[in-house]
């Protein structure tokens, strides 16, 4: 029996400092400014990945899971920036537990 989950796979979750919501089709080209600097993949298993064919791979994947989420920075003086997620370093430090789901 393959029951569809009671609970969203992709939920927008706000927290003081960042937010996550449902990545997007139009979230291609400043996540991948963010990730075309070859050195954020030089340890990664695919170290090709901020070459803009195989970030497109990857990104394509993530979209087509249903489950991505993109992390964006909560700014005050200058807007919201995507937050790339290999750089979000918040664990021990007050960010990632501070999400919540928002009201409905």
């Amino acid at each position: 029996m393959n029951a569809a989950p009671d609970f969203a796979l992709q939920p927008t979750l706000i927290g003081e400092t960042i937010f996550l919501r449902p990545l997007q089709a139009g979230d291609f080209e400043p996540l991948y400014a963010a990730a075309s600097d070859p050195a954020i993949w030089e340890q990664h298993p695919e170290p090709l990945r901020y070459q803009r064919a195989v970030f497109a791979g990857f990104f394509a994947s993530a979209l087509a899971s249903g489950g991505a989420l993109l992390a964006i920075e909560k700014t005050f003086r200058r807007g919201d920036r995507v937050v790339p997620l290999l750089r979000l370093e918040s664990r021990g430090q007050g960010g990632n537990h501070r999400l919540y789901l928002p009201d409905p």
